[in-house]
């Protein structure tokens, strides 16, 4: 039987149910969808349904989160944040193949249970959750606590610092983030900091690092180095959808 690697999110937003905001919300989550699809090459399933939740399934155990990771950077209706339920394994067909109307598999309900559990617990916990099969439960564990530091560090950051660690993270260059906010390389360095930009950066490339070596194991390789390379080229030649410079931005 044919093996491949396969991860899953099952992504809900909060604050879905305000009134007169279905339409807008309908209109970015289709974005949303149009945005995974391009990042993957149209080698993942993207299914946006039941009103405010989206669903991706992708080769690769560490490709959900990737594609988790930077809709939350690149995130623009900051009163409507996302959650994600994930989980990664193996599958006996391509995922791009998959119809996930008619697909029940173990990875499907650990995801689900994952994003229950966030719903349950409300904004203030986390916005990833990691439900594995029994034999990782310990790397389940160690993923879940390094997700819960991550959104308290990302809870902390002022509103320029938001800005200047999703700049720097979609771009790499600190310099194109001051270029881009009209601010010193001095200022952006110090709100990188102060905002904890490194520890994200850590933490991010951690978990994937993580995912990385459990796929490795079991399948020689991986393509995460090149998802990554695709999400940053396509939100750097789309910047005018997710980024804004609003007046009465901080000034120092």
């Amino acid at each position: 039987m044919n093996r491949y690697p396969c991860s899953v999110f099952i992504m809900d937003i909060r604050n879905s149910s305000l009134e007169g905001k279905g339409k807008e919300l309908s209109a970015y989550l289709n974005k949303i969808t149009s945005w995974l699809t391009e990042w993957t090459g149209k080698q993942a399933i993207v299914k946006h349904r039941r009103g405010d939740e989206v669903i991706f399934i992708s080769e690769g155990y560490a490709a959900a989160y990737v594609a988790a990771h930077f809709l939350t950077v690149s995130w623009s209706k900051v009163e409507h944040p996302p959650y994600f339920g994930l989980s990664f394994g193996e599958i006996d067909s391509r995922a791009a193949d998959l119809n996930v109307e008619t697909w029940i598999h173990p990875l499907m309900k650990q995801a689900r249970e994952a994003n229950d559990e966030l719903k349950r617990e409300g904004a203030g916990k986390a916005q990833f959750a990691f439900r594995l099969r029994d034999d990782l439960y310990e790397t389940q564990l160690l993923l879940n606590s390094l997700l819960e530091v991550r959104h308290t560090l990302v809870k902390d950051q002022t509103d320029l610092q938001k800005k200047v660690y999703t700049l720097v993270e979609i771009y790499r260059q600190q310099r194109k983030a001051a270029s881009m906010l009209s601010k010193s390389p001095s200022t952006i360095s110090s709100h990188f900091k102060k905002g904890k930009g490194e520890e994200l950066v850590m933490i991010f490339k951690t978990v994937t690092a993580v995912l990385d070596s459990i796929e490795q194991k079991a399948f020689d390789d991986t393509s995460t180095e090149k998802l990554i390379a695709s999400v940053r080229s396509s939100l750097q030649s789309s910047s005018s959808e997710w980024f804004s410079k609003r007046e009465g931005d901080e000034s120092v």
